[in-house]
């Protein structure tokens, strides 16, 4: 059961040897600011092929240090980034798009959960793609950004609800899985390559 007023607590093996940290789950807003700060870089590689660097070590020992509990030991960046990505797993592993409302199942660092929502239309999954930002770099480079907020509106105005929380369902999950959803009814309105169309 998904918790976000439960701490957690990680073993983690350090520069100084194994120990166990302990953390509390960030807020909304705390999630937000850490997403607005992670800059993913995409590199063109030619011919429809493209690869995405991401490195917010700083923002992930930032975020650390916000939300330790217990006399956690300080860390360093590329350990506070294994925190945080154990904190933030939210593995969606099933979206079933029904005639008109969603199910999507997530594998979430407490446990597995599922949310319900109205499939969104495309004036509003059109609205949900620009709220990412993309700026471009020299030598065929783009910087990205997303922002949570966006998604977390879109699954509270498509009615979302879920099952495996006790308590508030965090915005970093609604985020995650509403960009499931568009992602399922994008594939699902996308050409057929097979006999029928020709």
């Amino acid at each position: 059961m998904f918790d976000v007023n439960n701490t957690i607590t990680i073993g983690l093996r350090t520069e100084k040897g194994k120990a166990d940290v302990t953390v509390r789950w960030p807020s909304d807003e705390e999630w937000a600011t850490h997403r607005r700060r992670r800059k993913i870089i995409r590199r063109d590689l030619g011919r429809g092929a493209s690869e995405n660097e991401v490195d917010n070590t700083e923002g992930d020992l930032r975020l650390y240090e916000t939300i330790t509990v217990n006399g956690a030991p300080p860390l360093t960046g590329a350990e506070a980034s294994r925190i945080i990505e154990v904190i933030a797993e939210c593995n969606v592993i099933n979206v079933d798009l029904g005639a008109d409302q969603a199910e999507v199942e997530v594998v979430t660092c407490m446990g597995e959960t599922k949310h319900h929502m109205r499939i969104p239309t495309y004036e509003e999954v059109r609205k949900l793609n620009r709220s990412n930002r993309m700026v471009s770099l020299p030598f065929n480079r783009f910087e990205i950004r997303t922002f949570l907020e966006a998604g977390a509106e879109l699954w509270d105005k498509c009615g979302g609800a879920a099952e495996g929380y006790n308590g508030p369902v965090p915005n970093l999950h609604k985020d995650t899985v509403m960009r499931a959803v568009v992602e399922a009814i994008n594939q699902e309105a996308a050409p057929r390559h097979d006999e029928s169309n020709f």
